[in-house]
């Protein structure tokens, strides 16, 4: 059977140009009749009927105004006379007076019907969804990636003064009696002056070898700055000053420098001395330091 499909608009029978409507007929192997309105008084019933060139009168169904004024319904039946004209009525004092026609037509008495009709449901507001928290995985994966999208758009500069990484030959192979001693982790690592100005001895330390600090492990290696700075620079810093620990990450950036000082690594200590030509050009080399 040949598809067809046809629009007709509703017009208010008393002239009120905001409340209109619309009804969409399609058929092919049935035919399914949708309506539309707004404009209608809110919170009210309303009733659908459809009169056919065959003289019938088929009620479509009932519908219910949403607050705004706004309804729709839809059906659909296995056959159907062509439409000659369709109405959405309000129901008063037992007649139902059209509110929205295709043409105009008279009110029709309410003929009560042996079943009683279960009245339509005012809709339901939908209650918004609440967002699922994400995972701590998920969270450090999509955080490890921003960084490392940052860190592709930045420069690296032809020569970093003072930032050399250490071999893995030169990392400590700590004794099982010695772990839990954060001096022998400093004692036994090579030894470095990054500061010229600065009296606090440091040391070169690894990654690994964090399991040994007083400080969170997992704090540390959740921190996606921090993981890919250790893996650009090779390497971290342990300095110790009358029997106080800080730990210290390269960096030669802004951003770098911005992200550290954001995760807690909150002092910069330049690498270059006060007085070198050279402080502007490489005035974020440095490190960022905390105290464990």
């Amino acid at each position: 059977m040949a598809y067809s499909r046809s629009f007709i608009i509703l017009d208010d029978n008393d002239g009120n140009k905001e409340r209109l409507g619309k009804c969409v007929e399609e058929r092919r192997e049935n035919v399914k009749i949708s309506v539309f309105a707004q404009g209608l008084p809110p919170s009210s019933s309303f009733a659908v009927y459809i009169f056919t060139k065959n003289g019938e009168n088929v009620k479509l169904g009932k519908f219910f105004a949403d607050e705004k004024g706004r309804g729709e319904l839809k059906n659909t039946f296995d056959t159907l006379a062509p439409i000659e004209k369709i109405s959405i009525m309000a129901e008063k004092n037992g007649i139902l007076t059209p509110v929205l026609s295709s043409a105009k037509t008279a009110p029709i008495p309410i003929i009560k019907e042996s079943v009683k009709e279960k009245p339509p449901e005012p809709p339901k507001k939908e209650e918004p969804k609440k967002e699922e928290e994400p995972d701590i995985y998920s969270v450090f994966k999509e955080m490890s990636a921003q960084v490392k999208e940052k860190l592709r758009e930045i420069k690296e500069p032809a020569e970093i003064p003072r930032l050399t990484p250490f071999t893995d030959d030169e990392e400590i192979k700590l004794k099982p009696q010695k772990t839990e001693e954060i001096d022998y982790v400093y004692e036994n690592n090579p030894k470095i002056t990054p500061f010229p100005d600065e009296t606090a001895n440091w040391a070169k330390i690894g990654l690994r070898e964090l399991v040994y600090l007083p400080v969170s492990y997992f704090d540390i290696v959740n921190n996606g700055i921090v993981l890919v700075l250790n893996r650009r620079y090779k390497h971290m810093i342990l300095g110790r000053e009358n029997k106080k620990y800080s730990l210290g990450v390269p960096c030669s950036h802004k951003d770098e420098r911005e992200l550290l000082q954001k995760s807690g690594f909150a002092k910069f200590c330049p690498t270059a001395p006060a007085d070198s030509s050279d402080l502007a050009k490489y005035e974020n080399t440095g490190y960022c330091v905390r105290s464990i």
